[in-house]
């Protein structure tokens, strides 16, 4: 019998909140852009998304959305986390019944200032699951088999997965299950803990928006010049950001190094050699804390800051092209407008995510999984925090911005995510269809773990 509780928030739109048991969904997106325009200033529904980017330090938040969840378990013991679903609904976890009402007030609270009914024409209904497991356990038990697996067991992803309520691992084929499956007995780990599936999943390094722009705005194009013989590298500008009120260019680590040593002091140029943008200020050395099987280096974010020449002008603006891809099709290299960022919090599961790449243009996607393990990529680094989105990004994008349209902006404002540092073709095993599916994705840092990698708080909003 379908138990339920609604009321009328103190906002423009209503919010259902149903409690319910009901079978999973597939999550897809539900942002879209709205019509152009000049802007002149950021119109909200709440003044909550104005707050400072930091309003949730580092250390509170390394983990994106997922910290969301952790922090609503603290106060609801037993809540599992949430997602949007298929019809643009929430679906939330609650492992304890009688905290049904808490938890589905504590989400709703969270969703009323982060998206609106009125972008999608329907209200906005928040369904309570009966969860297995709180977030918090799947966090440890992800921990606990990435520190206990090898590489003969074959893990290629580790996601602590709001969507199944489990820790979810991709394996490559049924040989490795009976593995996985055995290392979960001797850590204590309940196999009905686990959602095994198989399948591919090999994360490459990406690194035409490519003229020289000033002032610099995200999604362009930066080089590297190494001292010969090795060739010139091609990555995209993620963010202009302010650390302790200075200016600082975001991109992605792995552009300067991928073999795990933290290059800092390399000068980074735009189009041509002589377009110096700045200096690599900081960019951590990369180890072996949190890796997973497999990996020679590893962080908990792929990114780096530049410190900007005095004479470079510098905007807190992204680029975005003429034409938007979506899932196997990329943008063009055409600039079309440029976007305002302000200040928000992370993209549930289910929204759709933005990417601008000097080389793909801008692209968006669903958001499939959130702070998961990836690695080893190409050039054998792993990545402790990546969020997966299921759009294209092309070589020379790594560096770019991912963003996206929270409902309770209007365009041309949009929230900033995180930076890309890669991409993967996903091989997954579909059971009812019979066959393995494929499809492209792109890798990026969120802004919590690029902030807590790096050590340093910085504030990227166009809106100060």
């Amino acid at each position: 019998m379908l138990q339920s509780l609604r009321w009328k928030l103190a906002r423009k739109s209503s919010l259902s909140v149903v409690l319910s048991v009901a079978a999973p969904l597939v999550a897809v997106g539900l942002a879209t852009a709205c019509d152009k325009m000049e802007p002149s200033s950021p119109q909200t529904h709440s003044s909550q998304s104005l707050a400072a980017p930091n309003s949730h330090s580092s250390a509170d938040n390394p983990r994106g959305i997922e910290s969301v969840f952790l922090r609503i378990e603290r106060t609801v013991p037993g809540f599992g986390g949430f997602y949007v679903d298929s019809v643009g609904d929430v679906q939330a976890y609650e492992s304890d019944s009688s905290r049904n009402g808490a938890a589905a007030e504590a989400v709703a609270a969270w969703i009323s200032t982060h998206s609106s009914p009125a972008r999608r024409g329907r209200p906005m209904t928040v369904h309570m699951r009966t969860g297995s497991f709180a977030f918090s356990q799947l966090v440890a038990w992800e921990s606990q088999l990435i520190a206990a697996a090898k590489v003969a067991d074959s893990i290629q992803l580790f996601d602590a997965d709001e969507q199944l309520n489990r820790v979810s691992l991709m394996l490559p084929d049924s040989s490795s299950l009976l593995r996985v499956q055995a290392l979960a007995d001797r850590l204590g780990i309940p196999r009905g803990a686990l959602a095994l599936t198989l399948g591919n999943f090999k994360p490459i390094v990406t690194d035409d928006l490519t003229d020289t722009h000033r002032p610099t705005q995200g999604g362009y194009l930066i080089n590297i010049f190494p001292a010969p013989p090795s060739p010139r590298v091609s990555c995209s500008l993620g963010f202009n950001v302010t650390v302790n009120g200075s200016p600082y260019l975001l991109t992605a680590g792995h552009c300067v190094d991928s073999t795990g040593f933290g290059q800092t002091g390399l000068t980074i140029h735009q189009a041509q050699f002589a377009d110096t943008v700045g200096r690599v200020a900081i960019n951590p050395p990369w180890d072996r804390t949190g890796c997973n099987a497999g990996t020679r280096f590893c962080r908990q974010a792929d990114a780096m800051l530049v410190s900007y020449f005095s004479s470079v002008t510098a905007a807190f603006h992204i680029a975005e092209t003429s034409v938007v891809g979506a899932g196997e099709n990329s943008g063009n290299t055409t600039v079309g407008s440029y976007l305002y960022l302000v200040a928000g919090t992370p993209a549930p599961v289910g929204h759709d995510v933005y990417h601008t790449g000097s080389f793909g243009g801008t692209t968006h996607g669903v958001l499939e999984k959130t702070c998961v393990v990836v690695g080893p990529t190409n050039v054998g680094t792993g990545v402790t925090c990546t969020n997966i989105g299921s759009m294209k990004a092309l070589e020379g994008d790594s560096g770019g911005p991912v963003y996206w349209y929270s409902a309770t902006l209007q365009y041309p404002y949009v929230v900033p995510e995180g930076i890309e540092w890669g991409s993967a073709q996903e091989t997954v095993y579909v059971t009812h269809l019979g066959q393995y599916v494929t499809h492209s994705v792109t890798l990026y840092s969120p802004l919590s773990a690029i902030e807590s990698d790096l050590g340093a708080t910085m504030n990227p909003a166009t809106v100060q």
